[in-house]
């Protein structure tokens, strides 16, 4: 009597296991589309070229090696999202949350990320050259040599951020947020940075500018300026 018990108590947690993974695996396999859900999916080295996933959401998902070049996806939603080595490149991504995103070696060239969120997101060593980044919040990010050259990125928050080799030539820095970001030898050579805010002295003698970057009344060049390769 004891041993069909035990049987019994065995088979049912199994089946109750099976029942309640069937609709993540379900949301997984949904197609591409508008208002699709692959949160904590594994969706790495896809082509998804140009295909509208407008409002979807990939929280937690792991994207790894995906090309989202050109698609729409705007206002969706990559909280704690892993996407290294993933494009973006020509992408709408206005209103997108990078909250938390993890990648390095993004391609967010000429995109749109226009008032998307990556704060407390880590995007070293990736490009936004040429994107619209207007009204992006970037505060308490880690973007360790990336590449925002060319792009637009007025009213952008760059609080508390790791900026430190980041690169920024002629970049619309109008209005940006610069209140205690890290900027450790960041490329400011020909940069405007006469509208921005929050910058102090102690930042531009750590950054790399030139004789032609613009400061602030305030503030002046760095005499170590040019900086040494």
């Amino acid at each position: 009597m004891m041993c069909r018990l035990k049987f019994v108590l065995f088979i049912i947690p199994i089946s109750l296991a099976g029942f309640m993974s069937s609709p993540a695996m379900a949301a997984c396999s949904q197609h591409p589309g508008a208002n699709m859900d692959w949160s904590k999916c594994f969706k790495e080295r896809l082509v998804l070229k140009n295909t509208d996933m407008t409002k979807s959401t990939f929280e937690n998902a792991h994207l790894s090696g995906t090309s989202f070049s050109g698609a729409k996806l705007m206002d969706t939603n990559f909280v704690n999202a892993e996407v290294l080595r993933v494009s973006f490149k020509n992408a709408n991504l206005a209103n997108a949350n990078f909250k938390r995103a993890f990648g390095t070696h993004v391609n967010f060239e000429n995109a749109n990320l226009a008032n998307a969120s990556l704060y407390k997101s880590e995007f070293s060593r990736s490009t936004f050259s040429h994107a619209n980044l207007q009204g992006v919040n970037m505060s308490k990010g880690d973007f360790l040599r990336a590449v925002f050259d060319k792009a637009n990125m007025s009213g952008v928050n760059l609080s508390k951020s790791n900026i430190s080799r980041a690169s920024f030539k002629m970049t619309n820095l109008k209005g940006v947020d610069f209140n205690q970001a890290f900027m450790f030898k960041t490329k400011i050579a020909g940069a405007d940075l006469s509208q921005v805010k929050g910058l102090k002295q102690e930042q531009v003698d750590m950054a790399c500018g030139d004789k032609t970057t613009v400061l602030p009344s305030s503030l002046q060049h760095a005499s170590h300026w040019p900086c040494k390769e």
